[in-house]
């Protein structure tokens, strides 16, 4: 089970990291504009999302556990890796299409597991939810126009 703290935490540190896969994945400066701004809508919603958790956790006289150097730098490798066996626009986005299906998987889990008190760590839940699958939605409708282009 998880309290209300707990999963402000993992709210804050899954979008923290989102945050930081995606500005690795921006400095790479994708050659197709469509993706540049998935990538930036994504790396901003992410953002709001940490902000809030964060403030939520003030407000209850917590402060958000960052992400330690340990984390950042297997999150760097792990991005690194990808990219290196991925080169292509399509496989690079793809990294992203995993991370939002991953997230919506562990937060749509931890609602059903827990039992929250409050009903605007719910609402952050259910919108960060709604960012990703927002976001998903973007990522496979280029790739559908993307192969319905090539076929004509």
């Amino acid at each position: 089970m998880y309290d209300d703290i707990n999963l402000l935490e993992y709210v804050y540190q899954t979008a923290k990291s989102s945050q930081e896969i995606i500005a690795r994945i921006i400095k790479l400066n994708l050659d197709n504009s469509m993706y540049n701004e998935i990538l930036k809508n994504e790396f901003n919603n992410n953002k709001k999302i940490s902000s809030s958790a964060s403030l939520m956790l003030k407000r209850r006289n917590k402060n958000p556990k960052e992400l330690s150097i340990f984390s950042k730098m297997i999150t760097y490798m792990a991005v690194k890796k990808n990219i290196t066996e991925n080169k292509r626009n399509e496989d690079i986005i793809n990294i992203v299409a995993q991370n939002s299906n991953q997230i919506i998987d562990e937060l749509s889990m931890k609602l059903k597991e827990s039992k929250i008190k409050s009903k605007s760590i719910s609402n952050l839940i259910q919108r960060y939810i709604y960012f990703e699958n927002e976001t998903l939605e973007k990522i496979n409708l280029l790739i559908w126009m993307q192969i319905s282009f090539s076929y004509m």
